[in-house]
């Protein structure tokens, strides 16, 4: 396994050896810059509407007086796992809320495959919330519905589908979280990691384009943060889905995404002063490898150079 010395002199690992996102706990909370972006793949070389299954630009979040959010501007790649990572108060959930499209920012847009989420027919941000799951903190299900009820809402709600498919699609969403045994229980029957990875299974009854979710693990012990990480993981790479997820800076909550943002103070992607941004130059490549990605190195950015790097592909499309 490969090392490298940071400018404390300190050896890091190249290497993860479990593909488990629990596998580097031990090692404690990782040293992420507090306005950086890890990405573990490179875009091609296009259009970025090509790329982006959404993007959030110059949003502004005015809480009374207070700024909540400031300026944020990211995009959200088509298939890929982006984390919002921060500590309490920093925006996380207003953001997600922006994103989800539940709460409308002060000032800015947000785009949904090619489509402003906010400025548009009712009936058309209708139809795009219904591609969007959204999962909130805490597991909210309807109280006097059982699991099985509180799964199939959407499908019932939403679309014209017939109970043959309904049941079909809710059983296999039990089934792939584990639910089998509280198929008939009320909510307040069952205990709390059941009501989350229902809460789950029920944004992606609609089988959604994105997946947003506020703090997925916070109501999960760790064992089953683990095997809510691999039943999304294998989701995603084999549907595509796209999912955005807001958590706070801990290793456990992280090594699940593909790419890492940090808000602080209502800002994100700006340079900050821990020790990987003391130890490289911002911009400059990292070399641990992404348990998910084993041979993929992650590529450290501020969100100012993924404008500059959105610049340079289109200048490239130009010259080609």
């Amino acid at each position: 396994m490969e090392t490298e010395k940071n400018q404390s002199g300190t050896e890091k690992a190249h290497g993860i050896e479990s593909r488990s996102p629990l596998a580097a706990n031990a090692a404690g909370p990782p040293q992420i810059d507090a306005g950086v972006m890890a990405d573990a793949v490179e875009p091609a070389k296009s259009d970025r509407r090509s790329i982006e299954i959404m993007r959030l630009e110059n949003i502004k979040l005015f809480r009374g007086d207070r700024l909540a959010l400031d300026d944020v501007s990211v995009g959200i790649r088509k298939g890929e796992i982006l984390a919002i990572t921060g500590e309490e108060r920093s925006g996380k959930s207003d953001f997600i809320n922006i994103a989800a499209g539940l709460l409308e920012p002060s000032s800015g847009t947000v785009t949904f495959e090619d489509r402003d989420l906010y400025n548009c027919p009712y009936s058309v941000g209708q139809s795009m919330r219904t591609q969007i799951g959204f999962v909130p903190q805490e597991p909210t299900l309807i109280t006097n519905q059982n699991i099985y009820m509180n799964i199939a809402l959407p499908l019932r709600y939403h679309s014209r589908e017939s109970e043959e498919h309904i049941d079909e699609k809710v059983m296999e969403l039990v089934c792939m979280f584990g639910l089998e045994n509280y198929l008939f229980s009320m909510p307040g029957e069952t205990p709390i990691d059941v009501r989350s990875k229902a809460c789950i299974a029920r944004a992606l009854s609609m089988d959604p384009a994105m997946l947003v979710i506020d703090e997925p693990f916070k109501s999960l012990s760790e064992n089953q943060v683990d095997f809510v990480c691999d039943v999304i993981r294998r989701l995603q790479e084999k549907t595509g889905l796209s999912v955005l997820y807001a958590a706070l800076s801990d290793r456990r909550h992280i090594n699940f995404a593909h790419r890492i943002g940090t808000l602080r103070y209502g800002r994100l992607g700006k340079p900050g002063h821990t020790n990987m941004s003391r130890a490289k130059p911002a911009g400059a490549e990292d070399a641990a490898i992404h348990p998910h990605h084993s041979g993929v190195k992650l590529k450290v950015i501020t969100s100012d150079e993924e404008e500059g790097e959105a610049g340079n592909e289109k200048k490239s499309e130009g010259v080609s």
